[in-house]
């Protein structure tokens, strides 16, 4: 039985986190000092009462504060890590000279590459090198091979990077600012001045050399990519279809280096000491603990050290650290102290989903696992080891589904299926990348090892090529409220409560839960009826409009077929309303809809009391003047003077689709116009009806 007096580390994270969380969404820098004033007040606060009610009977006080405390902490450490990264305005008017230093590569092929630059200074306007520490996303289109810890320049422009400019779009500028890069720039050439030598560049080097022999081994195509995803954690030698085959069964998680990489390593080496039997005396646990502490952080810095590396790395070696001088200690303490000490690092991870999912899915398997693993027990080891991997998966996947429905709005339906097979292929992958690396390093000959390992990458393509093909694997479109997934974790927190100690009041909590989170979902479905809205989506030189009506939407786009990108953007729409059935018309069809009528190269979306006539191009004057009150005017790139629009509908709003950049030409007086909306500038319009 795990009592909760027994997992102080895990007790005073919640605290810290909600510190994290308040001074994220809530504080504002000048409160930094009197913060850092009410801490030191509360410390003497602490001291005061131990002198003075240091009896049993108010031990509650000092739980009470204590939480406080680490709450103040969070709260401060937050604050100082946004003020130390807040963002300094870079020029963004014109072209500019710039240095800096290659940090990470994202995305590398023949012609181009995706790096992350730290600025170290960038050439101003008054002529003068200016100093500077901002973070940049760097994308190059040309055949330079940049690498990491290259010092590069070059002239371009500094530009912010853009939130969302759609409905329930994922927001790609607020990720980055949660990694504290603020600014992209995109340039066609670049100067590499030098290389500086790091742990970074380092592992690069080593990756690189690895790839090479396992190519001179003979592993190419599909499974030289695969395997060097798996291995090495660079996924950028991955086909579009490959890559489409894994998402299409629910096995993406396999090809990103993470905590089931690691501990696999971690698996391996413990097994095989193990075998040698070295025994339980604290010399044997301190050279076991060594070992492994080596090999756990070698492996993640030759996979390039990225954030879900080094948070598995970080949780294995407090596990280690607790194996060598407390044989008896609790996991759980063990994952509180390597969350606290990353957040401490860097409070922005706990932001980040990846973070959120690797701690889910670890504790709810070192939670649950044992409890349900102990239901059922076989003299069989294939069945008893299948079994224990069922259980693993859905552990995993219970812990982690507020968040998986949450950011992903999907449920992979045959997880267990999949986690059956592609586990333990990866297990065997792994480790035979690990031997057949070593014997290529030292000997430069596998002694045939390497035939077993594309075989085993062979078979794992197989495998989810066929999962890929089945019917039903993925629910997509689920799209839950913020309350809903808070409510859904805490359900999981109560299940293991309630498996722990099988009392039916917490049995009781977790269905009451799950019924609150249905009416919440049910009340926002039923809201959704009486809901109208119209909306012109910003889609790069593409028109694009939509009339929902409660749970009935039409959708009109301009030419004859739609790519899949801009589709899924608009069913995302959709499906986080709850809309159920979706009409779309293009600019060639001659079917109007029941609010959207098209003739020729003219659309008009017909609402209650107004409509919205769409023209290609800036119609002649006396059709503008035409117009009644009632009827506004969106313009598609087209022909015409801008003249027009600015004589004739000088009282009227004047929308401009996403066809027409905010560069144009053609156009860019009339868009600093007053009264004038541009959707390429200000993002999507929309208008309730």
């Amino acid at each position: 039985m795990l009592y909760w007096s027994q997992i102080p580390l895990v007790r005073l994270l919640f605290p810290f986190i909600l510190g994290i969380l308040s001074a994220f969404y809530y504080a504002e820098f000048q409160h930094l000092e009197s913060s850092i004033y009410s801490s030191i007040s509360i410390l003497l606060f602490i001291i005061f009462l131990y002198f003075t009610l240091n009896s049993y009977k108010f031990r509650w006080v000092f739980g009470v504060v204590g939480n406080l405390l680490f709450y103040l902490l969070g709260f401060i450490w937050c604050n100082i890590s946004l003020s130390n990264h807040a963002v300094t305005f870079l020029p963004s008017e014109e072209p500019v000279r710039w240095f800096g230093k290659v940090t990470e590569i994202n995305k590398q092929t023949d012609s181009s590459s995706f790096a992350l630059v730290q600025l170290s200074h960038y050439y101003d306007s008054s002529e003068s090198w200016v100093e500077t520490e901002e973070k940049i996303n760097f994308y190059l289109k040309d055949t330079t091979k940049i690498k990491v810890g290259n010092w590069i320049s070059t002239d371009s422009y500094l530009n912010r990077i853009e939130g969302a400019k759609n409905p329930a779009q994922f927001d790609y500028a607020e990720f980055m600012q949660k990694r504290f890069v603020y600014y992209q720039t995109f340039s066609k050439s670049v100067e590499v001045h030098f290389h500086e030598e790091s742990l970074s560049s380092y592992s690069a080097e080593i990756r690189e050399s690895l790839i090479q022999k396992f190519k001179n081994a003979g592993i190419d195509g599909n499974r030289l990519a695969v395997l060097i995803a798996i291995s090495l954690g660079d996924k950028s030698y991955l086909e579009e279809s490959l890559k489409n085959n894994y998402a299409g069964a629910g096995a993406m998680h396999i090809l990103a280096v993470s905590g089931l990489h690691v501990g696999i390593v971690y698996l391996i080496f413990t097994s095989l000491f193990k075998v040698l039997k070295l025994g339980d005396k604290l010399i044997a646990r301190i050279i076991k603990g060594v070992v492994l502490l080596l090999v756990v952080w070698s492996f993640a810095i030759i996979t390039g050290l990225s954030p879900s590396v080094q948070r598995a790395a970080c949780m294995f070696s407090f596990l280690i650290f607790a194996d060598i001088f407390s044989r008896h200690s609790i996991a759980l303490n063990s994952i509180a102290s390597s969350a606290f000490i990353l957040l401490l690092f860097n409070p922005m991870l706990l932001f980040e989903v990846g973070f959120q999912l690797s701690y889910a899915a670890v504790v709810g398997i070192v939670w649950m696992h044992p409890i349900i693993y102990s239901w059922y027990t076989s003299s069989y080891w294939i069945i008893d080891k299948a079994w224990s991997l069922l259980v693993v998966s859905i552990t995993a996947q219970l812990a982690t589904l507020p968040f998986t429905l949450y950011y992903f709005h999907q449920f992979p339906n045959w997880f267990l299926l999949t986690n059956l097979g592609v586990i333990p292929l990866a297990f065997v992958i792994v480790c035979g990348a690990l031997i057949v690396g070593l014997l290529l390093s030292l000997f430069s000959n596998a002694f045939y090892l390497e035939y077993l390992l594309e075989a085993s990458l062979w078979l794992l393509n197989q495998f989810i090529k066929l999962l890929s093909n089945l019917p039903f694997f993925v629910t997509e479109g689920i799209w839950i409220s913020l309350i809903s997934a808070v409510l859904l974790a805490a359900s999981v927190f109560f299940l293991g409560v309630y498996l722990q100690t099988v009392k039916s009041k917490w049995l009781l909590v977790v269905l009451s839960n799950i019924c609150l989170v249905l009416l919440i979902e049910s009340v926002s479905k039923y809201m959704q009826s009486d809901k109208k809205q119209m909306v012109i989506y910003s889609i790069y030189n593409q028109s694009m409009y939509s009339v929902i009506d409660g749970y009935y939407a039409e959708v009109f786009f301009e030419g004859d077929t739609l790519n899949t990108f801009n589709r899924r953007l608009v069913e995302d729409h959709m499906n986080s309303l709850g809309v159920e059935a979706v009409d779309w018309l293009d600019s060639k069809s001659d079917t109007n809809l029941n609010y959207i009528f098209t003739k020729e190269e003219l659309v008009a979306l017909t609402l209650n009391d107004e409509s919205y006539i769409s023209f290609k191009g800036i119609p002649e004057e006396s059709i503008l003047g035409s117009l009644t009150k009632q009827q506004n005017v969106i313009l598609r790139k087209g022909d015409g003077k801008a003249e027009v629009i600015k004589k004739t509908l000088l009282n009227k709003e004047i929308i401009l689709d996403s066809s027409i950049p905010e560069w144009d030409y053609d156009y860019k007086k009339l868009i600093n116009e007053e009264g004038v909306y541009s959707v390429s500038k200000r993002g999507f319009y929309l208008k309730d009806w």
